[in-house]
């Protein structure tokens, strides 16, 4: 999986720098509840969804609000 990911970087860098270029992108921040190994307790994340009106969408994943990425 990791390789995978490693290999799709690319792609991702692509569209994110796409839509984010856009003179108008909508972006939304979902908090969801998640299982962290180790820990024994879920933890709050955060879905970041970020996309143009009828064009390329990406995803970015964060363990808080403030994401350096």
């Amino acid at each position: 999986m990791a390789l995978a990911a490693e290999w799709l970087r690319p792609i991702y860098e692509e569209i994110r720098t796409g839509v984010l270029a856009g003179g108008y992108v909508q972006m939304d921040e979902t908090p969801i509840a998640y299982l962290a190994p180790g820990h024994g307790q879920t933890r709050q994340g955060y879905l970041w969804t970020g996309s143009r009106p009828g064009g390329d969408v990406f995803f970015h994943w964060a363990t808080s609000v403030v994401s350096h990425k």
